[in-house]
């Protein structure tokens, strides 16, 4: 899983791949603000795609290690 946000933006887009499984997606989603944000919607994305293809998922990768360690932990995020 990965997200792009655009240099204007305006749009993000993810790319989601379930490996061992028929599953794939690609997006491009009206904008979101920062980074963070893109990355945040296209695990939600992922999760959504996965729910309803009834696709198990036994991991979530990511590349932002923010957005991991907000989902993982009860600590608050310092920026």
């Amino acid at each position: 899983m990965d997200a792009t946000l655009s240099k204007d933006g305006n749009f993000i887009g993810i790319g989601v791949i379930i490996q061992d499984l028929r599953g794939a997606l690609s997006r491009r989603l009206l904008g979101a603000s920062s980074v963070f944000l893109a990355e945040c919607v296209a695990i939600k994305e992922e999760l959504l795609f996965a729910i309803q293809h009834n696709l198990p998922l036994k991991d979530v990768e990511s590349d932002s290690m923010n957005v991991v360690l907000v989902i993982t932990t009860s600590q608050p995020l310092t920026v």
